[in-house]
């Protein structure tokens, strides 16, 4: 699939770069109910939870499973994967087909930008811990955003945000997600968007399939910036 004008890869992190089922399976792990830093994360969980272990974790697998923007979760989040990845306990399970993609855009002089719901501080741990053969990615991310930075990804002006942060038109940014709703809202703010379909991932209906761009791969794009 080949895209002309392209100045900024716009990347989802999920379903996109790495599997869900780590985020949802590997990073929301058990921890000392009682130690003092945990509590304070669980403090700020709603009344009926936040004193009850079963309840709490419950809670947080129900929301983790329902993709549930909250922040009182991806605090909690963030707070686990510092934990994790600086014990060495976890590294980041990137799909293979996205370093040597990133390099690609890197040497093309195509910057690459990161925007989750996850926070900017876990973003940025996420790509520093990686299985590559690289291990640290970050070099080849020139800037990270969250919904506190940007606003909610299922609203267009939240792209528009991005790229005026960027200082790039909207036209030459490329969004890449597994979220219908956000593709849909990169779109709307005249961003290129593409789909990504990744074994895992929440199927596309025969529609959407037809209505949206989609991808397996990284590989099947061909990007260029020159805008003819």
């Amino acid at each position: 699939m080949k895209f002309k004008g392209v100045n900024v890869v716009l990347l989802d992190i999920e379903g996109t770069v790495c599997s869900i089922s780590f985020v949802k399976d590997v990073l929301v792990v058990e921890q000392n109910w009682d130690h003092r830093e945990f509590k304070s994360f669980r403090d700020a969980f709603p009344e009926g939870v936040r004193d009850d272990p079963l309840a709490f974790e419950r809670h947080v697998r129900e929301c983790t499973e329902k993709d549930v923007k909250v922040s009182y979760l991806k605090n909690l989040q963030g707070y686990l994967w510092q934990t994790l990845y600086s014990s060495g306990a976890i590294k980041t399970p990137i799909y293979p087909d996205v370093l040597p993609c990133l390099r690609s855009w890197y040497d093309k002089n195509i910057l690459v930008a990161i925007y989750s719901s996850g926070s900017v501080s876990a973003q940025k741990l996420f790509f520093q811990h990686t299985n590559t053969t690289e291990g640290d990615l970050g070099r080849l991310i020139v800037e990270y955003f969250d919904t506190l930075n940007a606003g909610p990804k299922t609203d267009a002006q939240s792209y528009k945000n991005i790229a005026s942060a960027l200082k790039v038109d909207a036209e030459g940014i490329l969004f890449l997600s597994d979220s219908v709703k956000e593709v849909t809202a990169a779109h709307d703010a005249d961003m290129k968007s593409v789909l990504v379909v990744r074994a895992g991932n929440v199927p596309l209906s025969e529609v959407e399939k037809r209505d949206y761009a989609n991808i397996k791969s990284f590989n099947d794009l061909d990007l260029d910036t020159a805008r003819s």
